[in-house]
């Protein structure tokens, strides 16, 4: 009886020590998976830490970089606009080379954009002249270090009144160039464009305007107007660079050559000469006349306004010697012809 009592003891003991050891080994496993799940999410929080500091360095080095590039030059701009055949914007930049190697401009530009399109540089009449005359360089110009230079680029507008965003590479810089509308929202230094600032070196003096005949194309009518240039320059002038426009009844007047006299084609400083300046009409109205120096921008050097009634008189007492007519048909041969068979067989058929 001892003997199976002692058995079933032992049995129990046993079993107990068994389930002891289980509970043991549960804690234990459980233990170990909240290790391991621990140990995966410090790993994960390590990465994401290592990928955003990665990511911050990255980009403070990218910042530091555009720093160090924007630290190499220094930049100015002037906004200018003008009537140059199209409207057109002038960018004028003084850019400052603080690097110690050769720079351009150029190797920093972007572009210039009106509506969300980006605009054309334009060849328009005139921009070559200008950029002489101001003394201003393409953006391509290599400047030196230590060196300021003065640049310019020409762009043709899409309209007057439509901000334009001009951009560095990379975001280096950005400029709003103001027209006629408010710049509204911006991210950049903003620019209020200005009229460029026209002032011709020539001097020129309206001397007579008749109306005579186009002896070329069938005695048809002709609009006149002599007038005395005089070079102020320092430099020879070309006379070919002088300009006329006439409009009549709204409309411009096209230009003919009716020929009969010699113009010279060149003066040198101080000298003085005339020049005849011809447009064909066949009707009657006030004509607006104006001499231009397409040298310059077509920058308007002398100007008149004359009543049909005016050119009419004007003709007669040409035809009259009122004034000394000598003056002009010794210049411009065939002159007294033409504007007196002008007065004498088209002054009645215009005046109806």
């Amino acid at each position: 009886m001892k003997k199976i009592v002692a058995s079933v003891l032992c049995g129990v003991m046993a079993i107990s020590m068994l389930a002891g050891c289980g509970k043991d080994n549960a804690k234990a496993a459980d233990t170990e998976a909240v290790a391991v799940e621990t140990s995966s999410e410090a790993t994960s929080d390590s990465a994401e830490s290592v990928e955003q500091a990665s990511l911050d360095d990255t980009q403070a080095s990218e910042e530091a970089s555009t720093n160090e590039e924007a630290n190499k030059y220094d930049i100015s701009v002037i906004a200018r606009t003008a009537d140059l055949g199209d409207d057109v914007l002038m960018l004028d930049f003084a850019f400052t080379n603080n690097s110690d190697e050769e720079m351009s401009l150029y190797r920093l530009y972007d572009k210039a954009t009106q509506n969300g399109v980006e605009l054309d540089e334009t060849a328009s009449t005139g921009i070559n002249d200008l950029r002489k005359k101001d003394e201003v360089f393409y953006l391509s110009e290599k400047t030196l270090p230590g060196e300021t230079k003065n640049l310019r680029i020409v762009y043709k507008l899409t309209d007057l009144n439509t901000p334009v965003v001009v951009e560095g590479k990379d975001g280096m810089f950005k400029y709003y160039i103001q027209l006629a509308d408010a710049v509204t929202e911006t991210d950049g230094e903003v620019i209020v464009a200005t009229p460029y600032a026209v002032e011709s070196a020539i001097q020129a003096d309206i001397e007579l305007a008749l109306l005579g005949v186009d002896k070329l194309h069938d005695d048809s009518g002709a609009f006149y107007v002599i007038s005395t240039i005089t070079n102020t320059t320092d430099e020879e002038l070309d006379l070919k660079k002088i300009g006329a426009k006439a409009v009549q009844n709204g409309k411009e007047l096209e230009k003919i050559h009716a020929g009969g006299w010699d113009v010279r084609n060149k003066l040198q400083p101080g000298e003085s000469d005339m020049i005849i300046s011809c447009f064909g009409t066949n009707e009657v109205g006030e004509i607006e006349f104006s001499l231009l120096d397409s040298s310059n921008m077509n920058s308007v050097i002398a100007s008149g306004t004359y009543t049909p009634e005016e050119l009419f008189q004007n003709s007669e007492d040409f035809n009259n010697n009122v004034f000394d007519s000598s003056v002009y048909i010794d210049r411009f041969t065939l002159l007294d012809t033409i504007v007196g068979k002008f007065v004498t067989d088209m002054k009645d058929e215009m005046s109806k």
